[in-house]
């Protein structure tokens, strides 16, 4: 392997010897931090904040709720039942990207899906119901 020195001496002896060792330091020693940081890094940790804010992306989508519209009640049920969802499809897709070992199935959000989907069935037969009457 050739160094900066050997470099810098083939160019300007001498003073290209400094110059050409100092660029070699610099360059050695990036290339070894990065080194280290590859080396050393916590690759749970990217897996960590990835989690995180898929977690707190669902979240602040479910604090946000669905757009209640008193004016309308269908598009109201049209409202509920697209956010509901949504939030089944979140939580399938969170826990099937970051599996939970409590739920080796990466089912951990089973039981509310479940629950959602029995109520999304619901209400979209009260839709039905709704537009049907609408129309009348």
């Amino acid at each position: 392997m050739i160094g900066g020195a050997e470099i810098g001496t083939a160019i300007l002896p001498g003073v290209g010897t400094v110059v050409g060792g100092a660029v070699g330091f610099g360059v050695g020693w990036w290339l070894a931090d990065k080194a280290y940081d590859a080396i050393n890094s916590d690759p749970l940790q990217s897996t960590k904040q990835a989690r995180k804010e898929s977690h707190d992306a669902y979240k602040a989508f479910q604090r946000q709720g669905y757009e209640r519209d008193p004016n309308d009640p269908c598009q109201e049920l049209r409202n509920k039942i697209a956010f509901h969802e949504q939030m089944i499809a979140a939580r399938t897709a969170h826990d099937m990207s970051f599996p939970n070992p409590g739920w080796p199935d990466g089912k951990r959000h089973a039981d509310v899906n479940d629950f959602d989907s029995e109520n999304v069935t619901r209400w979209k037969k009260e839709l039905e119901d709704c537009e049907k009457s609408c129309k009348r």
